[in-house]
């Protein structure tokens, strides 16, 4: 059955016109901590609106939290696929699940299929270490507002 699925996608990309050429970049942070969420945006750019495939490997492990358009994420393989029958649009957005026993380089890599061309997505390198976290929002604000009792609490105390 999934001979027959995989003849379709390629009928369905034949009939739909080739595609011209085709250039995809990935944007994402550098580092992150242990059981963070990364948004990874793809930048597209196609000559024409023929069809394509888009395929990103992510390391064993991770999982994908959304994707915007929807693709096919296949866990046990870490692979999440898109297929554009008429041409992709500008950009790709998914989401990424770092885990939380997650430490050192990471890569994630990237290729792309068309009718008449296929390429690479250039690896995107990503170090997890507990150091790399960010203050959230939240954290900042609350230390912010501490911050400030702090100051009136000694103002009241000189008086």
């Amino acid at each position: 059955m999934q001979k027959n699925a995989q003849l379709l996608i390629i009928l369905l990309l034949l009939s739909s016109g080739a595609a011209g050429q085709v250039s995809i970049y990935r944007e994402l942070q550098s580092s992150a901590a242990p059981g963070d969420r990364i948004a990874v945006t793809l930048i597209i750019t196609a000559e024409s609106g023929g069809g394509l495939i888009i395929r990103e490997s992510i390391p064993p492990g991770w999982s994908v939290l959304s994707s915007s358009p929807a693709g096919y994420f296949n866990q046990s393989q870490g692979i999440i696929k898109w297929v554009f029958l008429r041409g992709p649009p500008e950009k790709v957005e998914y989401t990424i699940a770092v885990p939380a026993d997650a430490s050192g380089s990471y890569t994630i890599n990237g290729s792309w299929i068309s009718l008449s061309a296929e390429g690479e997505v250039p690896a995107s390198r990503l170090k997890i270490s507990p150091s790399a976290a960010p203050v959230a929002e939240g954290t900042a604000a609350a230390l912010s507002a501490l911050a400030v009792l702090a100051v009136l609490i000694y103002l009241l105390r000189r008086r």
